[in-house]
């Protein structure tokens, strides 16, 4: 018997994955914008909004997990993901007005503190139901590698689009610091409702329960148990890939930490760091369809494979304009490492989606929802730990930011932001040289067929 077609057009791929762009950018600012928001603006006193902060990173952790066990676990008469990703959705958009838009006669840390955990709360629940259901959408390896790709381009041009928002807001209008933050707050509250309709819309009646072939699934998804949980997060592949996912983190995030430093510091170039940034992201988004296609052609795996080892090329490129001295080559620089930003995040999160189903067929259990939990909690570790180790190098080497242009300073900094991804990129590359599991051997052969 064969399995009817559960491809979507590309219109609708586009719908549904649009919604990944605001939600991602409702937690970039928060970082740049919210401390010196509350502190200086609405008069919470320093030591509030460091322990707030820390109180809301803490709880992201936190809620990561509960949204893949619920999601597994508790799912809904009406679908799987379709009813967390709606209550997630309206948990995020009370987060984002009171965190960014709070009523002045409220301010207060448990009112930020509200904001934030549902902010947070929502985020959890909406990107690991979009990227668990985005798996479920299709059982086609090209399919799904295309949609996680499409996704990782809203991704990065969501965050892209709320770092301009400002800079628009202050040249057209002359916002200052607090409007500034109100226009990011409008510009995430208008994008997220617009495309979560739409990405409802584009996929309703494609919820996983209703697609061809996956009834056994569904009608087994109760059986989730903490003991079926613990099989696949034991698997061998799935231990590499949580791994590969800090790895991959710690390199672009412990990269991104030092831009600005090596920008104005090394460079001297200070009124170039919107623009390298911008040029960064321009070649995230554009480099996305090369390794699609490379991607679709020799597989996830041979698709990491190569851009780790041409990550190491691209980090090395800083090397070019320190000997030529010249700013065009600073610029191709940031190209290049904006070209890896997202080849490893989507084709790792291809992977776990590879992964579900075939655990799913295997075990009868569908645990979609904690796998991208994992996947999404080994992200926010390895970003952590990025920051963490890049400041504590740059510290112990002697590095202070406010000397960033003393060229004494110069090697400290050249050190840790080559060392640091790049020692990351060689530990995957280690892990690639590992023995190969059943289902990596299993994707080799089918590229090979594809190639033949």
């Amino acid at each position: 018997m064969t399995t009817p077609s559960t491809k979507i057009s590309r219109t609708k791929l586009v719908g549904f994955v649009a919604l990944a762009g605001p939600v991602t950018a409702a937690t970039a600012p928060i970082a740049s914008y919210l401390p010196a928001f509350y502190s200086e603006h609405l008069g919470l006193s320093l030591a509030s909004v460091g322990f707030l902060f820390f109180s809301m990173r803490a709880l992201d952790f936190f809620f990561d997990v509960l949204a893949g066990v619920l999601i597994d676990r508790r799912p809904f008469a009406g679908g799987k993901y379709r009813p967390w990703l709606v209550l997630g959705l309206l948990a995020l958009l009370v987060g984002v007005w009171l965190l960014y838009m709070p009523p002045r006669q409220w301010v207060s840390v448990p009112l930020a503190f509200l904001g934030g955990g549902l902010l947070y709360l929502g985020f959890s629940f909406v990107s690991i139901a979009h990227q668990a259901w985005s798996s479920a959408l299709s059982r086609s390896s090209d399919e799904r590698v295309a949609i996680f790709g499409y996704r990782e381009i809203a991704v990065i041009f969501g965050i892209l689009a709320i770092f301009l928002t400002p800079a628009v807001a202050e040249h057209v209008y002359h916002a200052d610091f607090e409007t500034k933050v109100h226009v990011i707050g409008y510009a995430l509250l208008i994008g997220i409702a617009i495309t979560g309709v739409i990405s409802l819309w584009a996929v309703r009646g494609k919820d996983e329960q209703n697609l061809p072939g996956q009834q056994h699934e569904a009608a087994h998804s109760h059986r989730v148990t903490l003991a079926g949980v613990g099989r696949v997060l034991r698997d061998p592949t799935v231990i590499k890939i949580v791994i590969l996912f800090m790895l991959a983190f710690f390199a672009l995030v412990g990269t991104a930490s030092m831009m600005s430093f090596l920008v104005s510091g090394v460079f001297g170039k200070p009124n170039l760091v919107a623009q390298m940034q911008g040029v960064y992201f321009i070649a995230a988004m554009a480099s996305i369809f090369l390794w699609l296609r490379m991607g679709k052609r020799f597989g996830e795996w041979g698709t990491l494979r190569v851009s780790t080892l041409t990550a190491i090329a691209a980090q090395l490129s800083v090397l070019l304009p320190l000997y030529f001295g010249s700013t065009w080559m600073l610029f191709l620089h940031f190209a290049l490492l904006g070209a890896h930003f997202g080849a490893a995040p989507f084709l790792l999160r291809s992977l776990l989606g590879r992964i579900g189903q075939y655990k799913a067929n295997e075990q009868g259990t569908d645990l979609q929802g904690i796998l991208f939990s994992t996947g999404v909690f080994a992200e926010k570790i390895g970003s952590s730990i990025a920051v963490l180790f890049a400041f504590l190098m740059l510290g112990w080497l002697g590095f202070k930011p406010a000397n960033a242009t003393d060229p004494a300073t110069h090697g400290a900094l050249l050190g840790v932001y080559l060392a640091l991804p790049i020692g990351a990129y060689a530990l995957m590359s280690l892990i690639f040289m590992m023995r190969r599991s059943q289902s990596e051997l299993a994707e080799t052969r089918s590229a090979r067929n594809a190639l033949a």
